[in-house]
């Protein structure tokens, strides 16, 4: 095929973009985890179960780590071609 032909090909998967993406996702859910069980280290009250909040269930939390959960999930998709 070419391109005269009118059908677009799609591009190659670019694998930096689609490295870059995962880490990006992967240390937003690390981040995540992370100050939410320093939260519950720093509850004077002490704290017996580890439970991580929803983001439903926490905005203030994912206002500062849902756009970097976004910006993540962008590079991946751009990186895989489409």
């Amino acid at each position: 095929m070419s391109e005269g032909d009118g059908i677009a090909l799609r591009p190659s998967p670019d694998p930096e973009r689609l490295t870059l993406g995962l880490v990006i996702i992967i240390a937003a859910v690390v981040a995540w985890y992370w100050v939410a069980a320093f939260g519950r280290g720093m509850n004077t009250t002490g704290c017996r179960d580890v439970r991580i909040p929803m983001p439903w269930e926490d905005p203030e939390l994912f206002g500062m780590l849902g756009p970097f959960f976004g910006l993540g999930v962008v590079v991946f998709v751009l990186g895989s071609g489409w």
